[in-house]
């Protein structure tokens, strides 16, 4: 018969392998916290509205920034990370607060998926340590700060899910209750995938008892129920926000097997690390093959295969764009390898494959951290290069940042060829001064804290805008709107860029604007309007 494992619990404990995974904790909180500055795509903007937040909370220049934004009251994902960024803005400097928020992330995972991954093997093996070599993703990179929060509670949940099951401890329900509430209003996906694996996981116990008697089937009913209970508050939020979603339809899509197999999603800074994924991948598919050839039948096994296949479904045939946002693939594939992960911790694979895969993903992890430092630490320079242009900006002023090299340049080329590190790079200034910037994305959505008000300039050009490549923005259309005080630009070069809507607005920037900054590097320049 098919069952739970009787207990929760380290049968043993192998303290080389817990050593070893406590070492590469540490590596990837070095690489947090080595660079000034850990710059990611979208983290600068969250530090800025989260910026904005506090001050609002503190009525302090409330009218200024009142002017163009409005707070959004509607209970909606994505706000934890702001909500703790805000917090951490009152006892630190911006660098400082979304290093604590990333450091949060990494602790909360690891040590989650530590005690999940431990947990089904009831023993600790070389197993866990895979875990660290999926800490880091392009999502990370992204600055999907709640999305990523979120998925670190996903395995707290989770075991807290099977010891409930275990135990039957009523005590479990409140914490559950809590931090299924708190994923929710971080990120909605964590929590979807959640209902996912307890839906089938309390199937498949439920089968397994193969008690059809009435004292069961009570026992049964008031497990179903309480479980239901400590899902409601999420539930009532989420049936909600899902009403606002629009319809979709289902496409196979046969690349995605590619992508998921190379693994390419765990490469971050440069294209030098999809290699080592790529190896990565490969091992991966070995030991998957190693977990069918020593399957055994078990609850957890039969359950987490299924919540494996589940996940690859949605994956190779739910569209990108879902839930007001995109990259929703890239975000299943990094939650199926975890799922994969925790499907193959069930199975009793032979210490040596285990010992063997272990100490590979661990070198390979220790080989992509040596890369991916060095580019992290120039672009932390690159953040350092602009900021001596604060001194000439005056406070509750209006900016618009243009960058013109999305991954930044240097002498041998792009600094971070595989991610728009620098998308909202130059953000970091509001959170150093009172300013309204001018590429808000977050404030043309109602899933951040802040809105704009009927001045929306993030969508004020009708052609690629200033996100493009190159950035485009007409200097009159703002002008009509309100006093645009400053304009600074990022890898400005005349001669790459030099296409007629680039030029047209160089040309209106020149004529309207006094240069009054150029940087160390002779990357960036700040304008200030002429009067």
């Amino acid at each position: 018969m098919i069952a739970l494992p009787k207990t929760l619990r380290f049968e043993q404990s192998n303290k080389i392998a817990n050593t070893i995974y406590l070492l590469l904790v540490i590596v990837c909180l070095v690489q947090i916290w080595l660079p000034t500055y850990f710059v990611t795509g979208d983290g600068p903007c969250h530090i800025y509205n989260a910026s904005i937040l506090k001050d609002m909370i503190l009525d302090q220049d409330e009218s200024f920034y009142h002017s163009f934004y409005t707070i959004n009251y509607q209970v909606n994902a994505n706000w934890v990370s702001h909500v703790l960024l805000a917090f951490l803005l009152f006892f630190f400097k911006a660098a400082i607060a979304e290093k604590i928020i990333l450091s949060t992330y990494i602790l909360l995972f690891c040590c989650g998926f530590f005690k999940l991954v431990s947990a089904l093997q009831g023993r600790q093996t070389f197993m866990i340590l895979m875990i660290p070599l999926f800490v880091f993703s392009s999502l990370v990179l992204s600055g999907f700060y709640n999305f990523v929060l979120s998925m670190s509670l996903l395995p707290w949940l989770i075991y807290l899910f099977l010891k409930y099951i275990d135990t039957r401890r009523l005590s479990l329900i409140l914490p559950l209750i809590i931090l299924t509430f708190i994923a929710y209003l971080s990120h909605p996906m964590s929590v979807m995938f959640l209902w996912i694996t307890e839906f089938i996981i309390l199937l498949f116990y439920i089968i397994s008892k193969n008690n059809l008697s009435v004292a069961e089937l009570k026992k049964n009913l008031v497990l179903i129920g309480s479980i239901v209970f400590s899902n409601l508050p999420a539930f009532l939020l989420m049936f909600i926000y899902l009403n606002q979603q629009e319809t979709f339809t289902l496409t196979y899509n046969a690349e995605r097997w590619n992508e998921l197999k190379e693994m390419k999603i765990l490469a971050i800074r440069s294209s030098s690390e999809y290699g080592a994924c790529i190896i990565a991948g490969k091992i991966f598919i070995a030991l998957m093959i190693a977990a069918v050839i020593y399957f055994k039948k078990s609850t957890m096994s039969f359950a987490f295969l299924t919540i494996s296949l589940v996940s690859l479904f949605i994956y190779l045939y739910f569209p990108d764009m879902l839930l007001n946002g995109g990259v929703f693939i890239f975000r299943v594939q990094w939650i199926l390898y975890l799922f994969l992960v925790c499907w193959m911790a069930t199975i009793p694979l032979p210490q040596i494959i285990s010992f063997t895969s272990g100490i590979l993903f661990s070198v390979i992890f220790i080989y992509l951290s040596a890369i991916r430092i060095p580019v992290s630490i120039e672009c932390s320079n690159g953040i350092e290069d602009y900021l001596p242009a604060l001194n000439l900006i005056e406070n509750k002023k209006t900016l618009l940042p243009l960058t013109f090299e999305k991954t930044g340049v240097n002498n041998k080329g792009s600094i971070a060829d595989i991610c728009w590190v620098y998308q909202h790079g130059l953000d970091y200034l509001g959170s150093e001064k009172k300013l309204i910037i001018m590429d808000n994305y977050e404030g043309t959505t109602t899933n951040f804290p802040l809105k704009w008000k009927s001045f929306d300039p993030f969508h004020i050009e009708n052609l690629t805008g200033i996100e493009g490549i190159p950035p485009y923005a007409d200097i009159d259309q703002y002008h009509q709107h309100t006093n645009l005080d400053y304009i600074i630009t990022w890898y400005y070069n005349p001669t790459k860029h030099n296409d007629s809507a680039s030029n047209h607005m160089m040309s209106k920037i020149k004529s309207q604007y006094t240069k009054i900054f150029v940087s160390e590097s002779q990357q960036v320049n700040l304008y200030k309007r002429n009067h």
